[in-house]
């Protein structure tokens, strides 16, 4: 009996964690972040009592690893003890172990489905919060109650295109189903308006095209088509959406050498070159979370000083750099190389190209979004990016694989 009591708490805490990265994410918003950790702990304590090996392999070193150095590097660049607990805003970067650890003992063939399905759900329920948002509330812009219109675009936008492992894992007519993951995300981020969503939108399209269809030659020539068709719907203003028009706009003053008009972008340039400065004051190890704006602060114009008040850079690469030098960069280039490296040199069972796929769509869709913003310095994509790594290259796998 108390053997089968716990069979069901293993099995409720493994659906949950499913449940709340792939399903209700863009419900629960900033929350899942927390939400995640709560579960990991629980996780930990029924590996723990229930005397389970652990799962410690090279990802859950890495992630432990790269939480280490971040909190040696705000050590070293502290100038009170206090800063050092900022390395806590990293701290969903432990959960994969207790994550790995519970999706490796229920390894099935279907899993990848499986995930599939519930990313599906996740981005039909993100666009069904966003429809009611613009057109029963009335707001601008989708995303403003329970997390923002950044947050919402960008988590919709990774599930929509990871609900795609499902077309790859099934080949009968029913794989269809789950071209409707980008579909309904393409909703959301016109809803949202969220820029860095609808730069990694045709991107990731492309890629997947590209993934998807085996006559490489033929897949770039259809990815350039769809990319061109895109372009010239968004061009002339067939979504009707400025904030999508506002992009081109944007681009157009770039490339002519104009002053950039929007005024959102104008700042993040200002940012950006105030951060290159700082980072070149301190190349090696940063300046550490608790000065990320304020080491900014000197060589921002005085109309626009205001904005060092603002929580990060606006670029992840430049966050990275500026709070923890050349180190905090190779900590970063380490975080999102690792999930495609993994899978490339995972199992190759019938969930290879899945994993292979999963991770593709995950790196890509964090580093494009993250240009113009930040995704793996905020606790909410941190613990995401955790958990969706876990996901895809633990619980998406025929068998488990042999621990040493």
């Amino acid at each position: 009996m108390r053997s089968s009591a716990r069979g069901w708490v293993e099995i409720a805490l493994r659906w949950a964690l499913l449940a709340v990265t792939l399903s209700l994410s863009c419900l629960t918003g900033f929350a899942t972040s927390y939400i995640l950790l709560v579960l990991a702990v629980l996780a930990t304590g029924y590996i723990f009592f229930g005397r389970i090996g652990w799962v410690f392999d090279t990802p859950a070193r890495l992630f432990l690893a790269a939480f280490a150095g971040l909190g040696v590097l705000f050590a070293v660049s502290a100038r009170q003890p206090a800063d050092v607990l900022y390395a806590f805003n990293f701290v969903a970067l432990l959960i994969y172990a207790p994550l790995a650890t519970l999706f490796g003992r229920a390894t099935a063939p279907g899993n990848a489905e499986t995930v599939a399905r519930l990313a599906l759900v996740g981005t039909a329920l993100g666009c069904a919060i966003s429809l009611f948002e613009v057109v029963v509330l009335g707001t601008d812009r989708a995303g403003v109650f329970i997390t923002d219109t950044i947050r919402l675009g960008d988590t919709a936008v990774l599930l929509g295109f990871l609900s795609l492992i499902g077309f790859i894992q099934r080949t009968d007519r029913g794989r269809w189903i789950y071209v409707l993951g980008p579909v309904l995300a393409v909703i959301v981020v016109l809803l949202t308006g969220a820029r860095g969503a609808m730069l990694a939108f045709p991107l990731m399209s492309l890629a997947t095209i590209i993934l998807i269809i085996r006559h490489k030659w033929l897949a770039v020539a259809v990815g350039a088509l769809a990319i061109m068709v895109l372009f010239a719907a968004a061009l002339t203003n067939f979504f009707g959406n400025a904030r999508l028009q506002s992009v081109f706009a944007v681009f157009s003053d770039m490339a002519s050498g104009a002053a950039v008009a929007d005024e959102a972008v104008r700042i993040r340039i200002e940012l950006y070159k105030a951060g290159w400065a700082a980072f070149q004051q301190s190349p090696l190890i940063g300046h550490g979370w608790a000065r990320l704006m304020t080491s900014i602060e000197p060589f921002l114009a005085e109309t626009d000083k205001i904005h060092a008040t603002l929580p990060h850079l606006h670029n992840e690469v430049l966050n990275f750099a500026v709070f923890g030098g050349i180190i905090g960069v190779g900590i970063y280039l380490a975080l999102i190389a690792a999930p495609i490296v993994l899978s490339l040199r995972s199992p190759r069972d019938s969930q290879y190209r899945a994993r292979q796929f999963g991770t593709v769509m995950l790196v890509l869709g964090y580093i494009v979004m993250g240009l113009p913003d930040t995704m793996l310095s905020f606790e909410l994509h941190t613990a995401l990016y955790v958990a969706f790594s876990a996901i895809i290259l633990a619980y998406c796998r025929d068998q488990r694989e042999a621990r040493k």
